[in-house]
């Protein structure tokens, strides 16, 4: 089902990239493509802090938010 969320890119925590949801590009139901600008989160491993907002009416909101981080195999080089 569908939900949004964003995701933050980085190989520092103090450099950082988001991207919404409306500015990736649709896959299929479970697959986007992100496309950043490497310069702005330097050299390292790439690294993915994504926080979804979900339907829940067990919240006030209605909303659950999730966040869930990752460390992909993707090495930024210069």
């Amino acid at each position: 089902y569908d939900y949004d969320f964003f995701c933050e890119f980085y190989s520092h925590p103090d450099r950082k990239t988001r991207l919404l949801k409306s500015e990736m590009i649709y896959v299929d139901n479970d697959n986007y493509i992100a496309r950043i600008d490497s310069s702005i989160i330097g050299c390292g491993n790439l690294r993915v802090r994504m926080t979804a907002f979900i339907p829940d009416t067990n919240f006030n909101d209605s909303l659950r938010t999730e966040i869930a981080e990752y460390t992909t195999d993707i090495v930024i080089l210069r």
